[in-house]
């Protein structure tokens, strides 16, 4: 009789639970502090003083549209992860966004955001369909799945967003914001509690990919990118002022990188040292063979506007910035010499960088 007694109260204990349902993300309790009243100010009786007042205990006025109850959402929301060199969030900051600072070796701290976060739309295959230059992103339509209620009823969710871009006006720092511009469901109906919600961790996740690929291409060694997603090449000048090609990419980038360039300009390699950052190269336009290094690769047919014979290269550089300087017979090309073969080379090495 006990046993059956146990079992009747079990059955009826699991029935009772499955007359009710609470979302996993519902908030649980009596909830009294919904009813709590304020209380009256203390009367002094009579032939007392009343004590001094003080605010230190107040509690500060919230909007009366907070959440409260039963529509509170007690899941964790999506942390916006500083991944990417130079990034950081504010402790205070409630919308999806994250902060960039220039970095050593950085021209354009502005250019660097924008561009970099095209390219990371870019490396997740997520679709742009509109730019306001150097303020906004549209992106195309995202569509995420999620599962309602105690039949776990789907739901399908449509957004695109909107990437905002600001700079400081000390021109040192950028911020990347993301919103969603338009949401479209296919299934149960939400309440606006739970969609604002969903919509905030959907924009913070969208931008933690973003920040992702950024930090990736940091340490691939890419430090600065055009908007068609090569690798930033300019004209300057070396760390001592001779004419040079800037690239925004490490040392190590680079180097790697230019093996593969000179030999495809039609230079051969005789020599390397990469402690001191030099090629030592041979240029004959009408030569084809084999390199000494690279035996199994043929030279090919000379690119460039320049006489044969040997030159030697430069490269120097940190982990976000390198120069290349080309020398003949011991002297740095000059200004002019280097602009007559800057856009053959500089050609060749957006083609073998492309990310």
């Amino acid at each position: 009789m006990k046993l059956k007694l146990i079992a009747l109260a079990c059955c009826s204990a699991a029935m009772a639970a499955g007359c009710s349902y609470t979302p996993a993300g519902q908030a649980q309790g009596s909830f009294e502090y919904t009813n709590v009243q304020q209380r009256p100010e203390l009367q002094a009786a009579d032939g007392l003083n009343k004590p001094v007042s003080t605010n230190r205990y107040e509690i500060p006025p919230v909007p009366a549209s907070e959440p409260i109850g039963t529509d509170v959402d007690i899941n964790a929301p999506v942390v916006v992860w500083p991944l990417a060199d130079g990034s950081r969030v504010e402790e205070t900051e409630q919308l999806p966004r994250i902060y960039f600072d220039e970095l050593e070796g950085m021209t354009n701290i502005s250019d660097y955001v924008w561009n970099s976060a095209l390219q990371g739309l870019q490396a997740r295959n997520i679709g742009v369909v509109a730019t306001q230059d150097k303020q906004v992103i549209s992106t195309d339509w995202l569509t995420t799945q999620y599962q309602i209620g105690e039949n776990e009823t789907p739901l399908q969710v449509q957004r695109r967003f909107n990437l905002i871009m600001e700079s400081a006006p000390h021109g040192r720092t950028a911020s990347l914001l993301v919103e969603v511009a338009e949401r479209q469901d296919k299934g149960p109906t939400i309440g606006a509690v739970l969609a604002s919600k969903q919509d905030r961790d959907a924009a913070a996740g969208l931008l933690n990919q973003v920040v992702s690929e950024i930090a990736i291409m940091q340490y691939q060694g890419v430090g600065s990118l055009t908007e068609d997603g090569t690798l930033a090449i300019d004209a300057g000048f070396d760390d001592e002022g001779s004419p040079a090609m800037v690239l925004g990419a490490s040392f190590n980038f680079s180097w790697t990188l230019m093996a593969s360039v000179v030999e495809e300009l039609g230079f051969e390699i005789d020599d390397l040292n990469q402690s001191t950052g030099r090629y030592y190269l041979d240029y004959d336009k009408d030569k084809s063979g084999a390199s000494s290094l690279a035996f199994w690769r043929s030279s090919k047919e000379g690119k460039l506007d320049i006489a044969n014979g040997s030159y030697e290269l430069k490269v120097t550089g940190d982990r976000r910035r390198t120069t290349l300087t080309f020398f003949t017979n011991g002297e740095a090309f000059s200004a002019a010499e280097l602009n007559r073969i800057f856009a053959p080379v500089a050609a060749e090495i957006k083609r073998q960088s492309e990310l």
